[in-house]
């Protein structure tokens, strides 16, 4: 099975929504209703607190082990994908490489509470529990969900709700709404596409018949949300 959004980022407007393999299967939408962590989707959110909160693109993070402790006693070791250290690595190399243990130490650093607020300027509604283990991608959310907290990012931070509609209009003289298609500055994606480019994001080839990456992708004026 799988799910598929489609939108244009520049305006925001759906293009196509993929529920599952069958199209003419009118029950569960997989692509508005299952809900599965996001895993490092979520870090781009991580990484644009440390900015609001002074970071830059060259601040030195610390890529070392790390042991956190909660209330009751329990631990929690993150680690990296390849379970390798680099000491310090600049802060864009963390964001671009997906490194764990350098954007844990940067949520832990800005705060729980603060990646929340991020989250949630960024469209996220869904409940979220305010644990280092956010920093990670334990929250669970929809492709179109994640496809709306990219449509903030790509958008360069301006928050617009995904649309079906194109324009409206009360009898035929008057216009009440229109979606126009403007461009707006881009929010940290120059790094982003770095990690896209650098190929730390994972590539599948399976029954789409091309190759696609997962995750939220930035390609000419259409933006993908693709979940497996």
């Amino acid at each position: 099975q799988g799910a598929m959004v489609v939108t244009n980022w520049r305006t925001g407007e759906i293009s196509a929504v993929v529920g599952g393999r069958d199209i003419r299967y009118a029950g569960f939408n997989r692509a508005l209703d299952a809900r599965r962590q996001i895993g490092s989707l979520v870090k781009p959110a991580v990484y644009l607190t440390g900015i609001e909160k002074g970071y830059n693109l060259a601040t030195p993070l610390r890529d070392e082990p790390l042991t956190l402790r909660n209330q009751g006693g329990q631990t929690w070791q993150p680690k990296n994908y390849d379970r390798g250290y680099r000491g310090q690595v600049p802060f864009y190399q963390a964001m671009a490489e997906s490194l764990n243990l350098p954007t844990v130490r940067l949520g832990m650093d800005v705060g729980v509470d603060k990646v929340v607020e991020t989250l949630r300027k960024l469209g996220v509604s869904q409940p979220i529990q305010a644990f280092p283990s956010l920093f990670l991608g334990t929250v669970a959310l929809a492709p179109i969900e994640v496809n709306q907290m990219y449509q903030t990012l790509v958008s360069g931070g301006l928050y617009q709700p995904l649309t079906t509609l194109r324009r409206s209009a009360v009898g035929r003289p008057q216009l009440v709404s229109h979606n126009d298609d403007d461009e707006h500055a881009n929010l940290m994606w120059i790094r982003f596409n770095e990690a896209l480019r650098s190929g730390n994001v994972p590539v599948r080839e399976g029954r789409f018949g091309a190759r696609m990456r997962i995750g939220s992708i930035a390609d000419g004026p259409f933006q993908f949300t693709l979940q497996e």
